[in-house]
């Protein structure tokens, strides 16, 4: 099975009754997942990486509560679909992940690269060019 990725499109692979909702961080795009969306796929799984409003490249930087909505509105979505739906999160989408843990249930919770402090020391000082 040989599907492409484009960075601004969500990620969208239909297998089997267990979806894996997959969060990437903040001011990237589904595409930093494609890899693991594809292997979880190729496992059986079907998988679904949003390019979240407000949160993902290419979109004004919204809110914390807004992202928090839209990710609950995403896996409410998916469980209507599924059997059984986890949550995958790298980086930001790991602490997207954890505010969704608090309020909602889902089969599993994986945490890639969580930002716990985002205190900014690790930003480079050239990051007011990339938008």
């Amino acid at each position: 099975m040989n599907q492409s990725i484009k960075p601004q499109q969500d990620i969208d692979l239909v297998g089997g009754e267990h979806c894996v909702l997959m969060l990437h961080g903040l001011g990237a795009s589904p595409l930093e997942l494609s890899r693991l969306a594809k292997d979880l796929h190729s496992a059986g799984f079907s998988v679904y990486a949003p390019s979240i409003p407000n949160y993902s490249f290419g979109t004004e930087c919204g809110n914390w509560q807004g992202w928090v909505k839209q990710a609950e509105q995403y896996l409410w979505d998916l469980r209507s679909q599924y059997t059984t739906v986890s949550v995958v999160g790298l980086s930001m989408g790991a602490t997207l992940a954890l505010k969704l843990a608090q309020h909602e249930s889902f089969t599993a919770l994986v945490l890639l690269s969580t930002a716990l402090a985002y205190d900014g020391w690790s930003i480079p000082r050239y990051s007011f060019l990339i938008r």
